[in-house]
């Protein structure tokens, strides 16, 4: 693998983690109530995931 493809894996994978991190927190921030719960709950079983 050359140097120009292997920085383009590494910022994908930057870039992948960086939206994991988003999609926690978004979560976390949810879940913070019952209803909250419920709707992010609901939004994980039909594949809706924030």
């Amino acid at each position: 693998m050359d140097g120009k493809q292997e920085f383009v894996e590494m910022m994908n994978d930057w870039g992948y983690s960086v939206n994991a991190r988003v999609k926690f927190n978004d979560f976390i921030n949810a879940v913070e109530t019952k209803e909250g719960l419920i709707v992010a709950v609901q939004k994980i079983y039909q594949g809706n995931l924030f």
